[in-house]
């Protein structure tokens, strides 16, 4: 019998696929192997991996996420097939393949209807476009929000997301309801190669993102692209509306980010969580206060390693920075990142990396971008800063303030002395009517000093041989072909 359920055609292609498979873990196995051979001596694990992995699936698109040494998961488009190392490698079982618009309503409704798809793995199989004339509701929502997100009665996902590097469009919200996004209320989740089109536009309440609008507790979204425009009245950004204990890693903002308090390119705030290998390319407008090309605020227990803002910014009211608007606490941290965009606050305390920094630290970068204020308190690389620390930045931005009692080209104002301050370096003939030159720790330079002041800021920057930041120096990381190539460093 050559059909049917035991038939010797099915058992064939039965073995087929188990072949296949095994020839994919037996290439996966030679692949890593290999990476863990070459990455001696170097600090580019994630880039070694992907380079070993595609080198051994020529002709294929393959998508290589390398959360560290020993987790990286890596997804085939062409077959809809995910792998994980760790330790060893298995083929994750799919529990759902979203290939149409009914397909995706149908999971969103399940999420809502209370199947949190906890330990299950969800797939896009191909490039969907939701008609928008009907308004979307998030997959996974948040009524009660006076309760914690953990509380029976709010729908989270939980489970793995992998978008295969494909888009989904049409996505329209238009509501003053809070926690709004493609997703809304994720819990322990893992969202992952997935872009949000141009042709969506999402207008909602306190936490609203593109992606997802809370991202919670151990929630992470990887390699995924927003396009569409974001309006809010508080706390919403580009990737997700807010972080309370969770991770964006390497995604990218497209969509032009618009709201009243608390507003980022990535995302409006963060609590205990973090933003590493993030560019926001958008414009970010905000009628408030707390606005910044990455993320609005740091509350604790919070950093931003390894980001750019190259969109311009502009607000109305204070703490206004090129990567944070505000860092609140010691445990906040902005280090290894640069801003290229136009910066410009129209009250206090306005900077080319942040804002405000109070107790937290700014490490490790720089600024290209002109800094305006209409207030006080506006500096090239931080606005003001109270009991923090800024050391090993430097800044060839212009600084201007034509009212402004307190500029300069690293800090406009310092609150307190306990303030640590070190190893700064600013453009001189950059700022405009400045008069807060004489901090310890800042030192002002030719452009020609400037150039070669790398040496100085230690292993994080290196020399611009291929004149990426016209001869200035850069991050280390940006000597990679991309964001995507640099090693993970989880705390």
């Amino acid at each position: 019998m050559l059909t049917g359920k035991n038939g010797i055609l099915k058992r064939a292609g039965e073995a087929k696929e188990k072949t296949e498979i095994a020839s994919e873990q037996e290439r996966l196995t030679m692949a890593i192997n290999s990476a863990y051979a070459n990455q001696i001596g170097t600090d580019d694990w994630s880039g070694v991996v992907e380079k070993e992995i595609k080198s051994n699936f020529k002709g294929r698109n393959v998508i290589v996420n390398s959360f560290n040494k020993k987790m990286i998961i890596v997804s085939f488009p062409d077959s809809n097939t995910i792998y994980t190392v760790n330790g060893e490698i298995n083929k994750k079982n799919v529990s759902m393949t979203i290939s149409n618009e009914e397909d995706l309503k149908e999971f969103r409704d399940k999420v809502n209807e209370g199947e949190s798809f906890e330990g299950e793995t969800i797939i896009l199989g191909k490039d969907i476009y939701v008609d928008s004339k009907d308004e979307w509701i998030p997959i996974g929502i948040y009524p009660n929000t006076s309760t914690k997100p953990s509380a029976p009665e709010n729908k989270t996902f939980k489970g793995f997301f992998d978008g295969m590097g494909r888009t989904i469009e049409g996505i329209r919200i238009d509501t003053s309801d809070k926690v709004q996004g493609l997703f809304g209320l994720t819990d322990g989740a893992v969202i992952q190669n997935l872009t949000l089109g141009e042709k969506s536009n999402i207008k909602g309440g306190v936490s609203t993102g593109g992606i997802v609008g809370y991202l919670y507790n151990n929630s992470i979204v990887y390699n995924c692209t927003n396009k569409a425009e974001i309006k809010s009245s508080e706390i919403a950004g580009g990737i997700s509306g807010q972080i309370y204990n969770g991770k964006i890693l390497s995604s990218y903002n497209y969509g032009t980010v618009v709201g009243e308090n608390i507003i980022g390119g990535i995302t409006g705030g963060v609590n205990e969580g973090s933003i590493e290998k993030c560019y926001n390319f958008a414009n970010l407008k905000s009628s408030g206060t707390f606005l910044g090309g990455i993320t609005g605020s740091l509350v604790s227990n919070a950093y931003v390693r390894n980001c750019c803002n190259d969109g311009k910014i502009e607000a109305d009211g204070n703490w206004i920075g090129g990567i944070i608007g505000i860092g609140q606490s010691k445990s906040c941290t902005v280090e290894k990142c640069y801003n290229k965009g136009r910066i410009y606050g129209k009250k206090d305390d306005v900077g080319g990396i942040a804002g405000k920094l109070e107790n937290a630290c700014t490490t490790n970068s720089y600024n290209v971008g002109e800094i305006l204020g209409d207030g006080d308190n506006i500096g090239g690389i931080v606005g003001v800063i109270e009991n923090a620390q800024v050391y090993n930045n430097y800044n060839i931005g212009k600084v201007q303030g034509e009212i402004a009692k307190k500029i300069g080209g690293i800090i406009g104002y310092k609150i307190s002395e306990d303030a640590i301050i070190d190893n700064n370096y600013y453009l001189s003939g950059n700022v405009t009517n400045e008069n807060n030159n004489e901090l310890q720790g800042v030192t002002v330079m030719s452009s020609d000093e400037i150039k070669s002041v790398y040496i100085k800021l230690g292993n994080a920057f290196t020399f611009d041989e291929n004149n990426i930041n016209n001869g200035y120096p850069i991050l280390l990381w940006q000597m990679k072909s991309d964001i995507e190539k640099y090693e993970w460093n989880f705390e």
